[in-house]
């Protein structure tokens, strides 16, 4: 085989190269006897950016209405419309065995990747009564793709509440949050988000 680049493509056994493909495109094979072709990479599914925000304190609530999670808010601008959004949380929660804890994910001021509806129980992607030993932690991670629909700047953000304003839950740390004690964890929890290119 000479590896010449000549007039003709896929000379069987001769390595003759006919032509060249463009910027973005791959030879790619048609199959078995057959002349290679170049075509065009698919655009679809590509990461277009990563943007995250990272809580490594503590914050508590004590509303019995759904409120923002201080630290727990991350903003992106799509570069396309029809752009989606891969949601990824990581969060650690605790709060007092006797009283239960919803979660909720909003985009700007629209609850996302929620229930349906039933009566009147809360609607979010993630519930728990709090655990008896107060060294515990509940971790919540969660995904969803969202599609926002805008090249505008979209903010997501956690919200929480609690069955009754008198309980006080944690991010990041023990209900205890005792000093000195192996299963008393100080935690980081995070929101990443990913531009997914259609």
């Amino acid at each position: 085989m000479s590896g010449i680049v000549g007039s003709k493509l896929n000379i069987r056994g001769s390595g003759l190269v006919g032509s060249l493909g463009t910027d973005g495109q791959h030879l790619l094979s048609a199959g078995a006897g057959k002349t290679n072709v170049f075509e065009t990479a698919a655009g679809g599914g590509k990461v277009n950016q990563v943007v995250q925000t990272v809580m490594n304190g503590t914050t508590s609530g004590n509303n019995s209405s759904f409120t923002d999670i201080s630290g727990m808010t991350c903003d992106i601008t799509p570069s396309a419309s029809d752009s989606k959004i891969l949601i990824s949380v990581s969060a650690i929660w605790s709060g007092n065995a006797s009283y239960s804890i919803n979660i909720r994910w909003v985009r700007d001021s629209t609850v996302i990747f929620a229930g349906t509806s039933a009566g009147s129980r809360p609607l979010g992607f993630f519930g728990y009564q709090g655990v008896e030993a107060r060294g515990c932690q509940q971790i919540g991670p969660a995904e969803y793709l969202d599609s926002p629909n805008t090249t505008s700047a979209v903010t997501y953000h956690l919200e929480w509440r609690n069955q009754c304003c008198s309980n006080t839950h944690y991010l990041g740390r023990t209900y205890n949050d005792n000093n000195g004690t192996e299963y008393d964890v100080r935690a980081a929890s995070s929101i990443t988000l990913m531009e997914i290119l259609a």
